[in-house]
């Protein structure tokens, strides 16, 4: 993930959790506990979650720990709501008993019953506890395991701004929810290799809350992909960082956001919205007067998008919010960083009367050149016309992405920057400062392509494939980009269907 300096502090406290769980876990006592197994007398996931928190035996589960582990060794159906993760605070001297849960899904699922019966509830709900004297933040990881048919698949949210809650994901799946995937207030939420999709509520809901997304696809919402809303003055600002991700299909858009900062990178933003919303692809909406919002686009497609008005972009950021003790008036900020938006319904992108203006660094394509003021000297135009793109689809990597098509007026448009000692520091643009310097496309092929040439703008770099698996051999795969054989040999795949991988 080629990470912006302001997401970077998010990032990597958003990465170290799961290490900071297994250093954890090697330091104190862990329970583990088994869930799904038959026969004999099996401990359930509500009693597990029940032991752990409050480090007491529950049922036919032994008592927790300060690290706690559940295994599924099945698909769980629940018919009525598992407890909320809670640390365990007593009254001030006393401390809390932190909750820390690592659930291992090992494939399995975490479901509401599809009976007629059932109450709608919330699949998991975590929340934070504040009180005079304590703080818990409860935390809690998933891995490989899917939430589906809930009320809201995870609720993660606060009992005071001062102790956010997190939850992390890692290769699962939040799917046919009611409501929304993920609910988050003054929380932190983490997702690697992960969907949320086909809820009918949005993707992720955010408020005041850390929201870091990478290689993940969040597709198929009834609502807004993401909506990332900033807290005002007085509550945590919240922040979004997306990176390698495919965000498409989303009813209700792709990503709504204002009064937090924003970093999109090398990621895609494909046929979201409808005819009747604003802002099809993205929507930044006006800051109030207590705090501004910060959004970056870089080396990223925006396509495909159908709005009322804004089909890739509307950007309608508030102009004047305050005045510094120079009495200078400071507004929102919007930096366009090597990126494409075109082929959109209701225009690429609009810019509201308001709205001040949008920064372009390096070269970016707009097919209808929205968006750019043309006496903004300050600014590098950007191409205006058809990028030539391919269909939105697996073309290596984690996640779906349109590829430039051969000929493309986006291809080998930027210069790659070097340090005095020749060491890569990245595409022009992303090594300014604002981002630190992208050095691979989405799927995480190298840029440039070739090795001596210029970068591609958007989210895909075009290198000519192998033409047989041959070519990936010995070491060959590195000169088309990849990173692995088995990249090389799944592009090969694709190219030319029926060819037999054993071969190698």
């Amino acid at each position: 993930m080629a990470a912006f300096i302001f997401s970077t502090s998010l990032h990597r406290y958003l990465l170290v959790l799961p290490v900071l769980f297994a250093l954890a876990a090697e330091s104190v006592e862990a329970t583990v506990f088994t869930v799904g197994a038959t026969g004999g007398a099996a401990c359930s996931l509500g009693a597990a979650i029940t032991a752990a928190i409050l480090d007491e035996q529950t049922g036919s589960c032994p008592a927790g720990s300060e690290e706690d582990t559940i295994e599924l060794t099945g698909d769980i159906v629940l018919t009525k709501a598992l407890p909320t993760i809670m640390s365990n605070c007593r009254d001030y001297p006393d401390p809390c008993i932190q909750a820390r849960i690592i659930i291992n899904g090992h494939g399995h699922s975490i479901a509401r019953s599809t009976h007629p019966n059932t109450p709608e509830f919330d699949l998991l709900s975590i929340r934070g506890l504040c009180g005079e004297g304590y703080y818990g933040e409860p935390r809690v990881a998933l891995n490989d395991v899917t939430l589906e048919h809930g009320q809201t698949g995870i609720s993660v949210t606060h009992g005071g701004d001062s102790c956010p809650p997190s939850v992390i994901l890692t290769n699962s799946r939040v799917s046919d929810n009611i409501g929304d995937g993920i609910l988050a207030k003054h929380s932190s939420v983490s997702l690697t290799n992960s969907v949320i999709a086909d809820n009918g509520g949005h993707g992720i809901n955010g408020y005041a809350a850390d929201i870091d997304v990478t290689d993940s696809t969040i597709a198929h919402n009834a609502n807004r992909g993401i909506l990332a809303l900033g807290g005002n003055w007085a509550e945590s600002e919240g922040a979004l960082s997306v990176t390698r991700s495919t965000l498409v299909g989303n009813t209700g858009g792709g990503i709504e956001l204002t009064r937090l900062r924003a970093t999109l990178v090398n990621s895609t933003i494909s046929g979201n919205g409808n005819a009747s919303v604003i802002g099809g692809g993205i929507y930044q909406t006006p800051s109030d007067n207590e705090r501004l919002a910060h959004l970056t686009l870089a080396d990223t497609t925006v396509s495909y998008h159908v709005a009322e008005i804004g089909g890739g972009f509307y950007h309608d950021a508030k102009k004047m919010v305050w005045q510094d003790a120079n009495g200078k008036w400071d507004g929102d900020q919007t930096t366009l960083i090597n990126s494409i938006i075109a082929n959109n319904t209701g225009r690429d992108c609009v810019s509201s009367n308001t709205a001040p203006l949008i920064t372009f660094v390096g070269r970016n394509l707009i097919r209808d050149g929205g968006c750019y003021d043309w006496s903004d000297s300050a600014s590098s135009p950007p191409l205006i016309g058809d990028p030539w793109l391919g269909p939105l689809q697996d073309n290596g990597g984690p996640t779906p992405t349109h590829a430039l098509l051969e000929g493309s007026p986006a291809l080998d448009r930027i210069i790659f920057i070097y340090d005095v000692d020749g060491n890569p520091l990245g595409c022009e643009g992303t090594t300014d400062g604002i981002i630190a310097g992208v050095v691979t496309d989405q799927r995480g092929i190298k840029r440039p392509q070739p090795s001596d040439g210029f970068c591609d703008i958007g989210a895909f770099e075009f290198a000519h494939p192998p033409s047989d698996q041959d070519d990936c051999k010995n070491g060959g795969y590195k000169k088309y980009g990849f990173e692995t054989l088995e990249q090389c040999v799944q592009s090969v795949a694709a190219e030319k269907p029926g060819l037999d991988e054993r071969s190698l």
